[in-house]
């Protein structure tokens, strides 16, 4: 068993999504289009929330499959690499009175799947790093896409907010402790005699 598989089954592993076709849908009349055009209920779906769709031809063959995020502004449609001119042309096609716009984003997002039993925990870890880290303005300039096959992604948000709250009580006591051990040796070292 090779170290990406065993990270996959004990911990977590992750895998780069970054070739995957990404597609914006924003305006008014999005939810609506998107819903008329897939398999799936999007009218149903809250900001933070998806599903797994395909879209249809007009004699009902699959055009292409396409997990469908719900942003609070816009919907992200995240599909295979091959299928993305064909899918935003046929949405370019039935976008006639519609306030609709289509953004092709692929080449300006990244994507990583994160899994395994620990995915969630190594993403609130990743969070907080991202929290300190230097390079903050970079960071946020890059989009990171997550993809959590068949999960509701407000009860993701939740659990990963709960988790790093926890992950910051434990920061702050390790800090603690490690800020008492360090006086208690400035102490211990002064009532021996020891100088610095």
């Amino acid at each position: 068993m090779g170290p990406g598989y065993q990270a996959l089954r004990e911990a977590a592993g992750y895998i780069d999504l970054s070739a995957r076709g990404k597609i914006f849908a924003a305006g008014e009349d999005r939810v609506r289009l998107l819903h008329a055009m897939t398999t799936n209920h999007i009218q149903q779906l809250q900001p933070g929330q998806g599903c797994y769709a395909f879209f249809l031809t007009a004699q009902g063959r699959i055009l292409a499959d396409a997990n469908v995020l719900i942003l609070p502004d816009r919907i992200l449609l995240d599909v295979e690499p091959e299928l993305r001119q064909t899918l935003y042309q046929h949405l370019d096609k039935f976008i006639i009175a519609d306030d609709v716009r289509l953004e092709d984003v692929s080449d300006s997002l990244r994507a990583i799947s994160v899994e395994g039993p620990k995915a969630e925990e190594v993403l609130a870890l990743a969070e907080i790093l991202m929290l300190f880290s230097s390079h903050a303005e970079k960071i946020s300039k890059m989009a990171l896409i997550v993809s959590i096959h068949r999960g509701d992604w407000s009860e993701v948000a939740s659990k990963l907010r709960k988790l790093r709250k926890r992950t910051e009580r434990e920061v702050r006591r390790y800090s603690e402790e490690a800020e008492r051990a360090y006086y208690t040796r400035r102490v211990n070292r002064s009532n021996a005699g020891v100088v610095g």
